[in-house]
C-alpha cells in the first residue's frame, strides 16, 4: 500500500530569515505569503517587513534562473480574512531580511587604562575610534597612546590594524581615526619603559628605554651581535604595531624608537654543508665530461 504522496508529490514552498521556524511547508491551493508566515510561527522582532522578497525559479529563459518579487508585508498580517496578498507557487522561496536598524549586539571593546572599560555598543554605522574613547569616560594618566593596539576579526582571526590610535584622539580629523566595526577591540596599555631585544643577540633582554636612542644602543646593551646574526634582516616594531624604518639619510634623522618596541635580529642562513659542495662540483663535472664526449664522438664520425 503506497500513500497518495508517492504517486502525487507534495507541493511545497520554503522561507527563510527572520521567522521564528524557518523552512519548507507543503503549500496549499490559494495560499499567499502571509500565510506562509504564520505557518512559520510569525516574524522575528528584527524581521524588515518591507523589504520581503519572493524568490520564484524562471522557466521562460535559459540564462535567468529566477524571478525576485519584492513584496512588503502590512502589520496585519495574521488577519486570514484579508483578500489581498502574493499569491505562492511551488518551489517559491520567501525571504524575510531583517531590519539593520534592529540588530543587537554589534559592540566593541575597549580595554586597558580608560576610565570605564568594557564593551560598548556601536550608535550608527560611522561612529568613531574618538567617539568610543569618550564614551569610556576618556583616557587615564596613565595611558600610554603610543602603544594602544586596535584589533580586528578578519575571517576569524584577530588581525592587527596598524594605526596610530595617539593621533586618532588627538586629531579626530585623522586617517588613523577610523570606523568601527563589530568585534573590534581596542586596547590601551601603561608605558612599559623598556625595550626588547630578541634573536641572534648575544644577551637577548628588555632594556630600559632612553629617549632619542636608536636600535644600535638597544642592541648593544643586550650584548651586541651574535656570530651568526643576520644585521641586515634586523626589524624595530613599534609598540601600535607598525614597523620602524630608518630615514637612510644621515643629514635627516630618524624617527624616535618608542617604549615597548620590539628588536628583532634574525640568524643568518645555514650555509651548505661540505657533502652538498662536493655533490655539487661533481654534478657538474660529469654534465662537462659528458658535453666533451658527446663532441668527440660527433667529432670522429
Amino acid at each position: 500500500i503506497y500513500s497518495r504522496d508517492y504517486f502525487f508529490p507534495q507541493h511545497t514552498v520554503g522561507i527563510w530569515g527572520e521567522v521564528k521556524y524557518p523552512g519548507t511547508y507543503t503549500r496549499a491551493e490559494g495560499m499567499r505569503v502571509e500565510d506562509l508566515i504564520v505557518l512559520a510561527g510569525g516574524v522575528t522582532e528584527n524581521a524588515m517587513l518591507s523589504g520581503v522578497n519572493v524568490v520564484r525559479i524562471d522557466t521562460t529563459s535559459e540564462r535567468q534562473y529566477t524571478e525576485i518579487f519584492n513584496v512588503p508585508i502590512s502589520g496585519n498580517f495574521m488577519d486570514v480574512n484579508n483578500p489581498d496578498g502574493f499569491l505562492l507557487e511551488d518551489f517559491d522561496r520567501v525571504e524575510v531580511p531583517p531590519d539593520p536598524r534592529r540588530i543587537r549586539g554589534r559592540t566593541i571593546g575597549v580595554w586597558g587604562e580608560v576610565m570605564h572599560p568594557g564593551r560598548y555598543a556601536i550608535q550608527h554605522d560611522e561612529e568613531k575610534i574618538f567617539s568610543i574613547i569618550k564614551r569610556a569616560g576618556g583616557l587615564k594618566e596613565t595611558a600610554y597612546l603610543d602603544g594602544a593596539r586596535y584589533f580586528r576579526d578578519i575571517e576569524g582571526n584577530d588581525r592587527l590594524v596598524p594605526i596610530s590610535l595617539k593621533r586618532a584622539v588627538a586629531i579626530p580629523d585623522s586617517r588613523h581615526n577610523i570606523i568601527v566595526r563589530h568585534g573590534d577591540e581596542i586596547q590601551i596599555p601603561r608605558d612599559p619603559g623598556v625595550v626588547i631585544v630578541r634573536g641572534s643577540v648575544n644577551v637577548p633582554a628588555a632594556v630600559a628605554f632612553e629617549p632619542g636612542k636608536g636600535p644600535g644602543y638597544y642592541i648593544k646593551q643586550a650584548g651586541g651581535y651574535a656570530e651568526n646574526a643576520d644585521r641586515r634582516r634586523t626589524t624595530v616594531t613599534l609598540p601600535n604595531g607598525r614597523t620602524w624604518e630608518s630615514s637612510g639619510w644621515f643629514f635627516i634623522p630618524d624617527d624616535d624608537l618608542l617604549s615597548g618596541s620590539i628588536i628583532n635580529v634574525p640568524e643568518k642562513a645555514p650555509k651548505e654543508g661540505r657533502a652538498m659542495e662536493i655533490l655539487r662540483d661533481w654534478t657538474t663535472l660529469m654534465a662537462s665530461t659528458a658535453a666533451i664526449i658527446v663532441g668527440i664522438v660527433q667529432i670522429t664520425r
